[in-house]
């Protein structure tokens, strides 16, 4: 007797269905996966591109903060009296001026390569004689700052001219007679001249820099027998 075994019925059609519908899903995985990929790869690109602009934009401006006064001097055994003014206010001995109050930065007290200023103080000689007086500029900084300056008395280029600057080594002056009751107004104009590998070391240490100018003045009672000596 030959017996014959009896086999399930295969669905052909509901395999067929299975197995697309697993490719389907193994297809979404794979593209999801693709998708994730770029998309860390687009921002690993961001990040890297913001961090190159950070560093090129922080060595370039390199803005750093400022310090100036002025300090004023007289021989008290002369009866020599000087006023120094901003704006009809006086300054102070040893007060800040605000030289570098910076456009640039909404008025802060901050400066940057290109970024440039102007200055207006006037000196009132209250003395009841003619007087001399010296003009003493000073600056310091933490690291070098390429910065240039023009030096205007009433409204006339002493130091420097229209179309240039000059170093702070250009700037004292000496020897200048104002008569009693009299006044000179001084205009400074100031320039941080760029200059790329300095400006650059000056960026990367923003956080440590500080520029400071200074203003000596000396005054004493003006003698026409000691001029001629």
């Amino acid at each position: 007797m030959v017996k014959y075994s009896k086999n399930k019925k295969v669905n052909i059609d509901e395999i067929t269905n299975e197995l697309q519908e697993k490719d389907k899903k193994i297809e979404e995985l794979l593209k999801k996966q693709r998708q994730d990929r770029v998309i860390k790869i687009i921002l690993i690109i961001i990040i890297i591109i913001l961090l190159l602009l950070f560093l090129l934009l922080g060595s370039k401006v390199g803005k750093i903060g400022y310090n100036d006064n002025i300090n004023t001097s007289t021989n008290p055994n002369e009866n020599v009296l000087i006023r120094i003014t901003k704006d009809d206010i006086d300054i102070d001995k040893n007060e800040s001026l605000g030289i570098f109050k910076n456009q640039k930065f909404d008025g802060e007290e901050k400066i940057a390569p290109n970024s440039t200023g102007t200055y207006q103080f006037c000196l009132k000689n209250e003395s009841n004689n003619d007087i001399i007086y010296h003009i003493k500029f000073e600056e310091e900084a933490s690291n070098f700052v390429n910065m240039k300056y023009k030096l205007k008395i009433d409204n006339i280029y002493i130091r420097g001219n229209e179309h240039e600057y000059v170093g702070i080594e250009e700037l004292d002056i000496e020897n200048v007679k104002v008569l009693k009751d009299s006044n000179n107004i001084y205009t400074i104009e100031w320039f941080w001249e760029d200059s790329d590998e300095a400006d650059t070391f000056v960026g990367s240490k923003k956080d440590l820099q500080y520029y400071t100018l200074k203003l000596e003045i000396n005054a004493s009672v003006y003698n026409e027998r000691e001029e001629k000596k």
